[in-house]
């Protein structure tokens, strides 16, 4: 018998959530290595329980009576794991991380106090031992199981086992989302997980195609993987993105794969008190292949402080979009889908009303992918025609053959994950006026009953010649867009591959062991040197003129001018687009000034 937490449809239903469409790719996993533990069992029963119920746990063990006649043994693999600086975190997140193995353990010692069992084992853990930081309750949590053991008379174990290398507590909390696959780094101050894209494996890619042939990740798309990335996939709180940029295009042929990794490091001393993170995408082909690590988007994310506006009126603004209606449909598609091949999940805009430097649209996603708001917190496609049909607001775009791409916001304000069905209220920024190539809108995103989801200041879009152009990654980095920051250093841990822990818990079950031991993959004090020279990796380095101050400011500018665009000498009179400079290389110019000098530029001033 199998007892968890988490909802599994009933056995007979099993095969029809395989072949439908309500269910999400992760939940389908579970229950494909479910039927396959069946047939290797010869029989199955899945039961749904919380471990720290005392009424669900003795109707559970009431079943299992019920079905077996009597529970030779019970094996504790419940557990949270949730990572953070410790001034972060709150008594009800600790608490989420100490009860399954604390009060679940008290739990199943009452429901099953008068059972002869002849094993009652306990999956503890290394951390309890040598703590990583960031894992104060899990730690704890762990050190309660071993105390517990040894305090214990009768066929009590623990087991403090080391990281497995594939499945396990560390392979559940590495996938926090469909589109990381791997965590490959978590410390507080740096994360990494990576995951394979392709066309084939990734509907990003397969339903955003441009008509030249290579599918394209939406800058949405980053978005969604970078909040994924900090919250672990669990949205429990808003959060806030900051100067985001996107650097360069990451593109994909018909059979091309690559690599893809989030980090996350934090942005410096002063944002440590804020939990202020800088996430960068990295990409580069997959092994076999010839490829640098590339850098395609970056930005802060952190947790959001502010609030959003009770209600929106949405009666007023659509008297004031009253100019007039476009009706989207299969007849009609956004004026994007003459350079690009969308998917079901990108034909979501119903309608758009049009006032003056205003919009008002309706998105409602296809019934069949509703699943998907259950896994995305701000839906890629969604998101990405929520803000790209703002473009409806500069004057002659409609008449225009122009192709737009996001290069930045500002900022953004996601106050609560996007559900099936939202609208999007875009104003056009005043410096639009200006008709430049970069087009800049302010966007409230809110639902079907006027409550904000999210608020975003300062998206703006860039005209690009055409689409061979928007595929171009080689000239944006030969540009100096991307290498601003670089993919932290991983160092490959050995896990315990799982048949060598299952070897190792029968050995264990079989011979007279003590009530507390530890399996690892490799000698405990390899680890403890491991672990200190990760934590000790010195913090990056900090040219003089920006810790100082001590150069004026065109000393200052001129030094990032040569920096980002490549070039070794720089005079006060140049001028930056005869240099090579553009709007793209001009979003990283005004992220420096912002942080140097604290003045927000608009990229109009370009």
């Amino acid at each position: 018998m199998l007892v968890s937490r988490s909802k599994i449809p009933p056995e007979t239903e099993w095969e029809a959530a395989l072949n439908g469409s309500q269910h999400t790719e992760p939940d389908k996993q579970r229950i494909r290595k479910l039927i396959e533990i069946r047939s290797l069992a010869g029989g199955l029963v899945v039961a749904q329980g919380d471990v720290t119920d005392p009424d669900q746990m003795r109707n559970i063990v009431a079943l299992a009576r019920k079905k077996f006649g009597k529970i030779d043994g019970v094996f504790h693999a419940a557990g949270i794991l949730d990572d953070g600086p410790l001034l972060l975190k709150t008594a009800q997140s600790a608490a989420r991380v100490l009860d399954p193995k604390v009060r679940g353990t008290l739990v199943l010692e009452d429901v099953l106090r008068d059972e002869p069992l002849t094993c009652f084992v306990l999956f503890s853990s290394i951390s309890s031992i040598m703590p990583p930081a960031g894992q104060v309750d899990y730690a704890a949590a762990n050190a309660f199981l071993d105390a517990f053991a040894l305090s214990r008379k009768g066929p009590v174990t623990v087991i403090n086992w080391g990281a497995w290398s594939e499945v396990g507590m560390g392979a559940r909390s590495a996938s926090p989302h469909p589109w990381l696959e791997q965590r490959l780094l978590e410390t507080p101050q740096e994360k990494v997980y990576a995951s394979q894209f392709s066309i084939e494996r990734q509907w990003l890619l397969s339903e955003h195609r441009m008509k030249i042939g290579k599918a394209l990740i939406p800058g949405t798309g980053y978005l969604e993987m970078a909040a994924a990335a900090f919250t672990r996939g669990t949205f429990r709180s808003p959060i806030q993105f900051e100067n985001v940029f996107f650097l360069a295009p990451l593109t994909f042929g018909p059979s091309e794969s690559k690599e893809v990794r989030v980090q996350l490091r934090l942005d410096d001393e002063g944002a440590a008190r804020k939990g202020t993170f800088r996430f960068s995408v990295f990409a580069k082909p997959s092994s076999g292949q010839a490829g640098e690590w590339v850098e395609h988007s970056t930005g802060l994310i952190a947790p959001c402080s502010a609030r959003p506006a009770t209600r929106i009126d949405r009666a007023a603004i659509i008297a004031r979009c009253n100019e007039r209606e476009i009706a989207f449909d299969e007849q009609h598609r956004t004026k994007q889908e003459l350079y690009f091949d969308f998917g079901p999940r990108w034909h979501c805009l119903n309608w758009l009303k049009i006032g003056k430097g205003e919009g008002l649209a309706e998105l409602q996603l296809d019934p069949r992918f509703a699943a998907d708001c259950s896994t995305f917190l701000v839906h890629p496609a969604m998101l990405d025609l929520a803000t790209g049909c703002a473009l409806y607001l500069t004057d002659g775009y409609e008449s225009s053959a122009d192709l737009h791409l996001p290069i930045s916001y500002k900022r953004i304000c996601v106050y609560r994950p996007f559900p099936s069905r939202m609208y999007s209220h875009k104003r056009a920024r005043r410096e639009n006026v200006l008709h430049g190539e970069v087009e800049t809108f302010d966007i409230t995103l809110f639902d079907e009953h006027d409550q904000v989801l999210a608020e975003i200041e300062g998206f703006a879009m860039r005209r690009i010649k055409d689409a061979v152009e928007a595929a171009d990654a080689h000239g944006l980095r030969q540009a100096g867009v991307s290498g601003g920051e670089q993919p932290i250093e991983i160092v490959n841990r050995p896990g315990i591959p799982p048949q060598e822990a299952v070897r190792a818990l029968a050995h264990i079950l079989r011979t007279n062991t003590p009530p507390a031991l530890v399996v690892v993959a490799e000698p405990l004090d390899e680890m403890d040197t491991a672990r200190a020279s990760t934590s000790l990796r010195p913090a990056p380095s900090v040219p003089p003129d920006l810790a100082s101050g001590g150069e004026g400011i065109d000393e200052t500018l001129a030094a990032w001018w040569q920096d980002l665009l490549g070039i070794e000498h720089v005079s006060l009179d140049d001028d930056f687009f005869e240099l090579g400079g553009h709007s793209l290389v001009g979003v990283r110019l005004f992220a420096k000034i912002k942080k140097k000098y604290q003045v927000d530029l608009e990229l109009a001033v370009l």
